[in-house]
């Protein structure tokens, strides 16, 4: 069944990370290259990396950045009790400007450390902003270790 997409306002955005999908990412970018509205957001290697800019700017000195299992146990360390559901969405306009300062890429492929998701979040930002804004000090904000 063919999507319904309306072109002047709808998107289809594919949010992957390397670890996993390395040999069908070249596939998956080919496609989208032919759909004007098909948008690829690569995390590398995980998707642990967006979430980290949540809370920080600057990326951390990781031995071996590309292995995603560096990644996982790395959150715990940075903010206190983890990546929380409740709290983060609203500091999502800080994840967009730390990810996009930090960003760098091969052609389409994000470097190791670096993640496209903020250009999904630059995306959706003007339509969720209002609603984000007033959640602020709803939730108490994670302390951020080191």
């Amino acid at each position: 069944m063919p999507l319904n997409i309306d072109k002047k306002y709808d998107c289809l955005w594919f949010v992957i990370d390397t670890d996993r999908w390395r040999e069908q990412l070249y596939e998956l970018r080919a496609e989208c290259d032919k759909h004007a509205h098909w948008k690829v957001a690569q995390s590398n290697p995980c998707f642990e990396v967006w979430l980290y800019f949540h809370a920080k700017a600057v990326l951390p000195e990781l031995p071996h950045i590309e292995h995603c299992n560096n990644w996982k146990p790395l959150l715990p360390n940075i903010i206190k009790g983890g990546f929380n559901t409740d709290f983060h969405p609203v500091v999502m306009e800080r994840a967009i400007v730390n990810a996009e300062a930090a960003y760098s890429a091969n052609g389409h492929f994000p470097n190791p450390g670096s993640t496209q998701v903020w250009q999904l979040g630059k995306e959706l930002w003007p339509l969720i902003a209002k609603d984000l804004e007033t959640l602020k000090g709803s939730f108490p904000e994670p302390e951020v270790i080191g």
